[in-house]
């Protein structure tokens, strides 16, 4: 049976005793040997003392230091790889997303396209060019003066070859020719010519005349599609579109003395008198003036309303007589209608009446808010204004007035007001 060996500070206290001394082995005296009972000595329970060992703690210190300085060094590294390489990679992240997501717009957009989605719009912009385009004309004129020819572009308006453009087109010219659709050239009669709405009729003897149909630009809103046709820069029958960018605008830098619709269709030297239609392919406008020496999405037509009015005038009479009332009018402000409890901004404000007009005839006052002309409400002043020309002169008209809060109901005759037309002889023009 296997015994557990005595420690070693047991083991030599048991020899100590036990074991016979080397001197009585040698012959020695008794006297020399230990006594059993004597207790064994400090050094002699312990054993030997071990010294610790310096350089062991030395190199545990470095070897820590050591590490931790490797550790510190790989995280620099890696910080420094992130700064570096870190902001590539994210590049290269977004590139190859953005180019995946482009592939698969390209490939979305192949598939839904055969479906043609776009075909029906693009068919309708060609039918309406397809409807307004013969009854679209380009105009050429000379001065007698310096011989110098001009350029612009113009609607029939009739079966008989009534042609409407704007005065400024064929004012003072010497010769007028037309060029129609399928390059037929005829020469013109000046008809008439309305300096105030900056518009003109000429006269041409031709067959198989497409005229255009008149549309209703009091029923446009903004926003809705429009398209301008004529011959800018004498290139005939170029084709633009845009939309109503806004209604009874007023260009100070034009002839033009009413209101005007404004449009971002492109509008060039040489579209002037040129329609301006709407998606049933009508003319709602005639196309006038831009905003500037040259296009800058600013461009401005004569309503049809007023188009229209002016061109019968011309045609029956050669001259424009126009309605007149007699009042100056501005448009509502805010204090206004709080001040006279108005629904709303609409209607035109009396500023003042002239006196001996009509106006004053009829009992209209200063500060009287006008909301309608025979029945057609009044949004803002130049609708008044544009009412009151149309009206035949001598006729009688009801009014809806606001005084002091109170609605009533005037009635005013009109008078008459010609100052600014002007009639040309229907004699052909040489």
């Amino acid at each position: 049976m296997n015994h557990p060996e005595p420690e070693p500070e047991d083991h030599q206290r048991v020899s100590s005793v036990e074991s016979p001394p080397e001197n009585n082995a040698a012959g020695g005296t008794p006297s020399q040997v230990a006594s059993p009972a004597s207790p064994a000595s400090p050094a002699s329970r312990s054993g030997p003392l071990r010294r610790p060992i310096p350089g062991r703690y030395r190199r545990s210190a470095w070897s820590e230091i050591l590490s931790r300085f490797v550790w510190l060094l790989g995280t620099a590294g890696v910080v420094l790889v992130i700064w570096k390489v870190g902001p590539r990679v994210v590049e290269e992240y977004h590139y190859s997303a953005r180019l995946g997501q482009a592939r698969a717009e390209y490939q979305n957009a192949v598939h839904l396209l055969q479906d043609e989605p776009l075909a029906k719009v693009s068919n309708a912009f060609k039918l309406i060019a397809q409807k307004v385009r013969p009854s679209v004309v380009s105009i050429g004129t000379r001065r007698p003066s310096d011989s110098t020819r001009g350029q612009g572009s113009g609607v029939l308006i009739s079966n008989e070859g009534h042609v409407l453009t704007n005065s400024h087109v064929v004012e003072n010219a010497a010769e007028v020719e037309v060029t129609l659709f399928d390059r037929r050239r005829y020469s013109a009669t000046v008809i008439g010519i309305d300096v105030e709405s900056d518009l003109a009729v000429v006269k041409i003897d031709a067959p198989g005349l497409i005229p255009a149909t008149w549309g209703e630009s009091d029923e446009l809103e903004v926003g809705a599609l429009v398209w301008a046709i004529g011959s800018p820069y004498g290139l005939d029958q170029s084709v633009t579109s845009g939309i109503i960018s806004g209604k009874h605008r007023r260009d100070k830098q034009s002839r033009h003395y009413g209101e005007l619709l404004q449009t971002d269709a492109a509008v060039n030297p040489g579209n002037s008198g040129g329609p301006l239609v709407d998606a049933f392919g009508d003319v709602i406008g005639i196309n006038t003036s831009i905003f500037g020496e040259s296009y800058q999405g600013i461009s401005f037509a004569v309503p049809s309303e007023t188009a229209r009015f002016v061109s019968q005038q011309l045609i029956e009479h050669g001259e424009v007589t126009r309605g007149f009332l007699g009042v100056r009018q501005e448009a509502v402000f805010q204090g206004i209608a709080e001040r006279f409890n108005l629904p709303n901004l609409d209607g035109a404000f009396i500023r003042s009446v002239d006196s001996r007009t009509p106006a004053d005839h009829a009992g209209f006052q200063s500060r009287d808010v006008i909301l309608e002309w025979d029945g057609k409400p009044i949004t803002v002043p130049s609708m008044l204004s544009r009412y009151v020309e149309m009206t035949p002169p001598n006729s009688t008209v009801s009014v809806k007035i606001v005084r002091n809060g109170v609605e009533q109901f005037l009635r005013a005759t009109v008078g008459t007001k010609s100052r600014f037309s002007r009639q040309y002889g229907r004699r052909k023009r040489q």
